[in-house]
C-alpha cells in the first residue's frame, strides 16, 4: 500500500501483552490514519527500538459550494425559511447579500455542504420557493483560481439625480481594469429644495500595476462634466 507524504502522530498508549517498553503509536494526516507499533528490546549490548508502521486511507466526504439565489416580493419570514433549510440540512452558509428594491426582496447565500446536504437543501429551497412564491437557482461554483494582486478602494459620488452617472463611472473603471467588488445607489430629496438627490459607495479592486493617479485624474474630469462629487480613496 502506497504511503501517505507525511503524517502527525498524536496518542501515545501502553501496549498490553508486549515486550518490554511495549506501546502502540497512533496519528493521522489527510485523508490517512496512521498507526505503529513499537517495542523497545533491552539486551547486554544496549537496546534495540522496533517500530512497525501501518496506513489505512480514511474516506473523506467531498465537500461543494453552492450560489442560492431567491427574489420576490418581500415579505416576513423569508430568510429565516432558507436558512433553516440549510441549518436543518447540516450545511454550511458561508457568505451573503440581501437586499429590498422597489419592495421586492432578493438575496444572494454560499453555501458549502456534501453532495447529500446540498440534495437536501435544494428539495427544501424548492417547497420554500413554492410556499412563499419565490424565484429559486441554485448554481455550483467552482474553485476560485490564483487571484491578482489589487489594491482595494472606495468611491463614492453624490449628484443631481440625470441619467447615466453610473453607466460613466463604471465605464472609465472597465477600461483600466478595475472590479467592481460591491455597489450601493440610493435616491433621496435634498433638504429645503426637494431636488432628488442621487446617491453612489462603491466598493473597487485596483490592479497593483495600475497608474491610480491617472485613474483618480480621469475620475474627476467625468466628475466636472457630469457635475458629480466623487471621492476616490484606498480602504483601511
Amino acid at each position: 500500500m502506497n504511503q501517505p507524504p507525511g503524517n502527525s502522530l498524536s496518542t501515545y498508549r501502553p501496549r498490553r501483552g508486549g515486550g518490554v517498553g511495549s506501546f502502540m503509536i497512533t496519528g493521522s494526516c489527510p485523508g490517512w490514519r496512521v498507526e505503529a507499533d513499537s517495542l523497545l528490546l533491552l539486551c547486554s549490548v544496549g537496546s534495540i527500538l522496533v517500530l512497525t508502521w501501518r496506513y489505512s486511507r480514511v474516506e473523506q466526504k467531498q465537500r461543494e459550494t453552492v450560489l442560492v439565489s431567491a427574489s420576490g416580493r418581500d415579505q416576513p419570514g423569508i430568510v429565516d425559511s432558507v436558512s433553516g433549510v440549510i441549518f436543518d440540512a447540516g450545511a454550511n452558509l458561508e457568505d451573503s447579500r440581501m437586499a429590498i428594491l422597489g419592495g421586492e426582496f432578493a438575496l444572494f447565500v454560499l453555501v458549502v455542504g456534501g453532495a447529500e446536504q446540498l440534495e437536501s437543501i435544494r428539495g427544501g429551497l424548492a417547497a420554500v420557493a413554492s410556499e412563499l412564491d419565490l424565484e429559486l437557482q441554485i448554481k455550483p461554483v467552482a474553485s476560485p483560481g490564483p487571484s491578482s494582486a489589487v489594491i482595494c478602494y472606495s468611491l463614492q459620488a453624490v449628484a443631481l439625480d440625470h441619467p447615466g452617472i453610473v453607466h460613466r463611472i463604471t465605464g472609465i473603471l472597465r477600461d483600466r481594469g478595475v472590479n467592481v467588488a460591491s455597489l450601493d445607489t440610493s435616491l433621496n430629496q435634498a433638504p429645503i429644495t426637494g431636488a432628488p438627490i442621487f446617491s453612489l459607495e462603491m466598493e473597487v479592486q485596483v490592479p497593483v500595476d495600475q497608474a491610480v493617479n491617472e485613474l483618480q485624474a480621469e475620475l474627476q474630469a467625468a466628475a466636472a462634466e457630469e457635475n458629480i462629487d466623487i471621492i476616490f480613496q484606498p480602504t483601511s
